[in-house]
């Protein structure tokens, strides 16, 4: 990833970087082209450690040089740990991958449910022979209610319940059963488990950022169907991959126009006026964009709306506050159902 963003960077002279998808690769990207004067704009990196790396204040005199359209995992843990104790869960495993995100949100997650009362056995793992020892270990604890399981990789999750799928451990009475994060709700997962994981799919729970409602996602949907045959919606992060594209690109207008050429740091300060409340409220999609560029030519902020949230970014800290889903696998096995949505406080109905 180092090498990619130093060729974005001095081999195409680009000032904005829309990615990249994991925290691991953010904070090589960044570590790589920050003194570059070069922004990142991450759809789906949502480690809580990213809340730090360009400092905790920002301001239009120092806007620092990242950004992201998903909320951190802060929100994320908390939810998961308040629906496992409405669920009256006592003891449960926390089997994650060894990494910024893995940690960060097992981090969370793990004190959470640790000042609710519950037991919590942590397995982190770093490679494949150490998840599947942990899957293992996980299975033989006696009197465990619950696993969950954290990994950046659709792969992972697949593994992890394809071995529960055939140890005693997961399926000799009690079950078992499975938490999984955002990561987990893609079609891939259902497309790919093995028959014999299936029966399990009925024990599986997870999370993800919730996805606003609205017009502005059913544009992005349309269009997006439209040119590729698909419904954009399936993938989790990719309302969230919309926005950041935008981001980017009304950010550059604004450096272009209000900073005398484009830099990372003119387009950083043009993305803190996407969320003037005292601005024109607009959609993000083709057809505003005329209308969004000539307000920030004018030197004057907007009030976006996005396809995965209003993108509301806190004035200071340059992060959205976006409740929490909690999901299910639909009674045939083909897609999600949202059961809860958490609040930013962590209250779940």
């Amino acid at each position: 990833m180092r090498r990619t963003a130093a060729f974005l960077a001095d081999g195409l002279g680009a000032v904005a970087i829309i990615g990249p998808s994991t925290s691991d690769l953010v904070f090589a990207a960044y570590d790589e082209v920050a003194a570059r004067d070069v922004v990142i704009v991450s759809p789906s990196a949502s480690s809580p450690l990213l809340s730090l790396i360009d400092g905790m204040m920002h301001s239009d005199d120092s806007p620092g040089l990242f950004w992201r359209t998903v909320p951190s995992d802060e929100f994320q843990g908390q939810a998961m740990a308040s629906d496992l104790t409405l669920r009256d869960r006592t003891h449960v495993a926390i089997l994650n991958q060894d990494s910024t995100y893995g940690s960060g949100l097992a981090d969370v997650a793990q004190g959470f449910l640790e000042d609710a009362g519950v037991e919590v056995d942590r397995m982190p793992w770093s490679d494949t022979t150490s998840r599947d020892d942990a899957v293992v270990a996980a299975g033989a604890v006696l009197g465990l209610e619950e696993v969950v399981f954290i990994s950046s990789e659709v792969e992972d999750i697949i593994a992890f319940l394809n071995s529960a799928a055939v140890l005693a451990g997961y399926n000799n009475p009690p079950l078992k059963r499975f938490f999984l994060a955002d990561a987990a709700s893609d079609p891939y997962l259902l497309e790919n488990l093995a028959v014999t994981a299936r029966p399990l799919l009925e024990r599986v729970r997870g999370t993800r950022p919730q996805v606003a409602k609205g017009e502005v996602l059913e544009a992005f949907k349309g269009a997006y169907a439209g040119a590729y045959g698909e419904d954009p919606s399936a993938a989790v992060f990719a309302p969230y991959t919309y926005d950041a594209t935008w981001l980017a690109l009304y950010g550059l207008v604004w450096s272009e126009s209000q900073q005398g050429g484009a830099s990372g740091t003119g387009v950083s300060r043009g993305i803190r006026k996407l969320s003037d409340k005292e601005g024109l409220s607009l959609p993000v999609r083709s057809s505003s964009y005329e209308t969004i560029a000539s307000e920030l030519t004018a030197g004057r902020g907007v009030d976006l709306n996005g396809a995965s949230s209003t993108l509301d970014f806190d004035p200071d800290s340059g992060e959205l506050s976006v409740p929490t889903e909690i999901w299910v696998v639909n009674e045939f096995g083909t897609g999600f159902d949202v059961v809860a949505v958490c609040d930013i406080e962590g209250n779940c109905s």
